[in-house]
């Protein structure tokens, strides 16, 4: 009777354990079958992405192609996948860009801002039960049309302000800047530097070549630009028009602007002073605008006119990844190469650099000896932050620079070397010049891009974060709330600084603060806000319809997944 009782209770334990067993087995497998069709879903979701995105890179290239094929509402078509016929997608372009006026598209509150595209595409596996799986997936971005910014002496996306004596005029980078034209009135902030010959020949060894003849003044081209407003105060004077953008990103600026008084629209040419109560202005500029053009004490020799395009400022994006072995650079610490640079000389001298040194006398002809040798910083890499100390020289050489962080320079000397092409330089936040001078010959020699890439330890004392507290625009611009008492939305960018010295540039950064004090530029500069004081911009006139350095005619913004 014992060992049948022990018998029974040998079988109960094994058929409990078997039973636990089958159990766990069927929870592992269960399990097991979950996770397998979880990761079946995201990567086929992952698919369907990529399979989107082709289809917007086809419609980017076919923007690019036959813009005038695609101008409907919508323009739709549909493609394969290389190689694998059952991966699909389905485009559809929603164009406005022959547009001025936003077009809202069809069942939503977005809309598409005049010259941009919406385009939304649709990736998917043809299955065997049916045209499409289960798994589809949509990307959908704005496609603007990138007209190029250095049209004009500065840009500012919502601001441009010229204080103090500051100025603007137009010369040819291919002749000789010899300073402003006889028609400039007297007291122009650093107009004093100019002799009334042509400037040194160009740089290279040994040191540039005598004077030449001829201004080289291409009178009326210093023309200042805004999507938003212009301010140009006492004592500022600018050779060429006030315009505006036909897009203004912000209602207000100034908090209780009159938006009538003051204002005359029609054809009116000519040279305005005093206040903003003497605004003369041409164009379409309509009395139920706010006031966008105010004079306060500046003069120009154009009127206000009104683009018949909108300025599209990209954004800007190196070609290399910041990393956390980027180093950070003292230019006194590289190696120094035998022979000083060429000279180039502006008239009077103080200008714009024209290759290497510029003094007048620095030939050794019973001069004072030619400069030390600069330190070269090698090209095509990544920098965290790159710092030229005062009285020291560094030589930047053709190919491309970025830099993630800051470049600032103090009392020193760049040296441009475009020989193989131009300079390009990517700065990720900030860019500090400080009685800095800047030898180059032509202003598209030397191409700054600002990436826009706020420090986070910036954004917070802003009030915002990197980890997706940014609100965003239907762009994909981070933007900042508004202060409540007439402020503009300014986006977090990055800064431009140039404080006394002189340089030959081409900048721009399409949320970047631009701030010009006590310098002289010959070039172009474009950002979200401009401002200069007691500083002068010669803008050369070759930079007109100048294609933007590493950007193509069309450029993509706001690119998100979409649900389906």
């Amino acid at each position: 009777m014992k060992l049948t009782a022990r018998k029974g209770s040998l079988l109960a334990v094994a058929i409990l354990t078997t039973s636990i067993l089958v159990l766990l087995v069927a929870i592992i497998g269960s399990s097991t079958v979950f996770h397998m069709q979880n990761t079946t879903q995201v990567g086929g979701k992952k698919e369907a992405r990529y399979i989107a995105y082709s289809g917007i890179q086809e419609a980017m290239a076919r923007l690019l192609a036959d813009e005038t094929t695609c101008d409907r509402w919508p323009y739709t078509f549909d493609g394969t996948m290389p190689g694998d016929t059952n991966l699909r997608y389905e485009v559809a372009v929603w164009s406005n860009i022959t547009g001025v006026n936003p077009k809202t598209l069809p069942g939503s509150s977005k809309a598409v801002p005049g010259g941009a595209a919406y385009i939304d595409s649709t990736g998917y596996r043809v299955g065997s039960s049916g045209p499409r799986t289960k798994i589809v997936g949509g990307m959908a971005g704005l496609a603007m049309k990138n007209k190029p910014v250095f049209d004009q002496a500065a840009y500012g996306d919502l601001f441009v302000g010229l204080t103090s004596g500051s100025w603007t005029d137009s010369y040819d980078s291919w002749s000789t800047y010899a300073g402003p034209p006889a028609s400039a009135p007297s007291g122009l902030a650093g107009s004093g530097n100019y002799g009334s010959g042509g400037g040194g020949g160009g740089g290279g060894p040994g040191g540039g070549g005598p004077g030449g003849g001829g201004p080289g003044i291409n009178v009326g081209e210093g023309t200042v630009a805004s999507a938003g407003y212009i301010a140009l105060g006492s004592g500022v004077w600018v050779d060429g028009n006030a315009e505006l953008s036909p897009i203004a990103k912000l209602n207000s600026l100034f908090a209780g602007t009159s938006t009538s008084s003051g204002t005359t629209s029609g054809t009116t040419s000519g040279t305005t002073t005093g206040g903003t109560s003497g605004l003369t202005t041409g164009g379409t500029t309509s009395s139920s605008d706010p006031e966008r053009v105010r004079l306060e004490g500046g003069v120009m020799t154009g009127t206000t006119k009104t683009a018949t395009d909108p300025t599209v400022v990209p954004g800007f994006r190196a070609p290399y990844q910041q990393t956390p072995t980027d180093p950070d650079i003292d230019t006194s610490t590289l190696p120094r190469n035998s022979g000083g640079g060429g000279g180039g000389g502006n008239g009077g001298g103080g200008g714009n650099g024209n290759g290497g040194d510029d003094d007048d006398d620095d030939d050794n002809n019973g001069g004072p000896p030619p400069p030390p040798p600069s330190g070269e910083l090698p090209p095509n890499t990544t920098y965290k932050n790159v710092t030229v100390p005062p009285g020291d020289r560094v030589k930047l050489k053709s190919g491309t620079y970025y830099i993630s962080n800051t470049f600032s320079a103090d009392g020193a000397e760049i040296d441009i070397d475009s020989a193989g092409g131009p300079v390009i330089l990517y700065v990720g936040y900030q860019m500090d010049l400080k009685n800095t001078k800047i030898n180059n010959v032509n202003p598209r020699d030397l191409q700054i891009y600002f990436t826009d890439e706020v420090p986070p330890e910036v954004l917070a004392t802003m009030g915002t974060s990197t980890g997706g507290g940014v609100p965003t625009g239907f762009h994909g611009e981070p933007t900042e709330p508004t202060g409540g008492s007439g402020s503009a939305d300014l986006n977090p960018g990055s800064l431009f600084n140039v404080e006394g010295g002189s340089g030959t540039f081409v900048a721009a950064g399409k949320d970047t603060t631009i701030t010009l004090k006590n310098t002289e530029v010959f070039g172009s500069v474009v950002g979200q806000v401009v401002t200069a004081n007691a500083s002068s911009i010669h803008y050369d006139k070759n930079l007109k319809g100048m294609p933007l350095g590493g950007v193509s005619d069309w450029i993509l913004e706001g690119l998100h997944e979409t649900t389906r």
